[in-house]
């Protein structure tokens, strides 16, 4: 049975209701490049993990700023310009972990 990891952090896309999804111009990102920076190396982690654990961990990527994240950026403190990493309903890291401490903690819950 997979473990389930949730990332909970800004992406490139704002929701805006019925109007569906609103993509940030280049513009935009240029004015929010730790946003972006987040973006790119979370990206990265993601398919590291991918590559490495395959099946055996889900990962939810949720934005602060969608309601279905209101309770958990209450319980866990959420600040929408830093990533959150949960595990197990713990938050394990804030911010963007080095790949090889978060490698570390899988492993653990893993085997």
């Amino acid at each position: 049975m997979p473990i389930r990891l949730k990332v909970i952090m800004e992406r490139g896309v704002c929701r805006a209701g019925c109007c569906g999804c609103l993509s940030y111009s280049a513009e935009d990102k240029a004015s929010f490049p730790k946003l972006q920076e987040n973006i790119e190396r979370v990206g990265e982690i993601l398919r590291a993990l991918r590559d490495r654990y395959g099946d055996k961990v889900e990962v939810a990527l949720v934005d602060p700023r969608n309601i279905l994240a209101f309770w958990d950026n209450i319980r866990f403190r959420i600040r929408p310009s830093t990533p959150a990493w949960i595990l197990g309903g713990k938050k394990i890291f804030e911010g963007v972990p080095d790949l090889a401490d978060l490698q570390r903690v899988l492993d653990f819950a893993l085997f």
